[in-house]
């Protein structure tokens, strides 16, 4: 197995922490976005509301995502 020079180690370490953020910052806007839907809808049901939280929040993975591999590449 190869050893990682101090630069790639950096630069996976700088990626990882990069994926964190986006990861996170989709979850929270997922979230929000998600709140404020069931508000506005008067959506009580937590099935209902259970379809929109993962539908949302893998809208917006995917879109920090997309965000994420354009800023790497």
């Amino acid at each position: 197995m190869r050893e990682m020079s101090t630069n790639e180690k950096n630069e996976s370490n700088e990626s990882a922490i990069i994926a964190f953020l986006f990861m996170g910052t989709a979850g929270l806007t997922g979230s929000a976005v998600t709140y404020a839907i069931t508000e506005l809808f008067n959506v009580h049901s937590s099935v209902i509301e259970a379809v929109i939280v993962i539908f949302m929040i893998t809208f917006y993975m995917s879109i920090f995502y997309n965000a994420y591999k354009s800023i790497l590449l």
